[in-house]
């Protein structure tokens, strides 16, 4: 690759960048903003509060549900960390491991398949032994 491949070098290059994340950071950036807000009307700005920031957090199913959500995240980044070092571990340096390509395959499915594939079958398979939709 030369400088003259250099995507920077093109025109419009900046101003396409600009608009392209203003386009995607700018919605985000305004209802930061407006969550600020002290009226109850989100397009009538009332002065800065943080009134709504204190009613989420004094809210005791939210703060259960955040609770819960962190130690499931928790347990679910260790148990696959742990298992991903492994099978890593195993497929590198392994000599002569059986399922070989099979192991392979399986620790590749994740990145080949989309969310919504998985989401489905995790869920058809949910009903299917009989787990209730959702942890309370």
């Amino acid at each position: 690759m030369n400088a003259d491949d250099d995507v920077r070098r093109y025109p419009g290059f900046g101003l396409f960048s600009a608009i392209f994340f203003a386009y995607l950071y700018l919605p985000i950036a305004v209802v930061v903003f407006y969550s600020f807000n002290a009226n109850r009307i989100v397009s009538n700005w009332g002065g800065f509060s943080l009134h709504w920031y204190a009613t989420a957090l004094s809210n005791a199913n939210l703060m259960t549900a955040v609770k819960t959500s962190l130690l499931v995240a928790t347990v679910a980044t260790v148990a696959s960390t742990l298992v991903a070092l492994m099978a890593a571990l195993v497929l590198v340096r392994g000599r002569d491991v059986r399922f070989r390509r099979i192991s392979e395959a399986v620790v590749n499915l994740p990145l080949l398949l989309p969310e919504i594939v998985v989401a489905v079958a995790v869920l058809i398979l949910f009903s299917e032994i009989g787990l209730a939709n959702g942890m309370v």
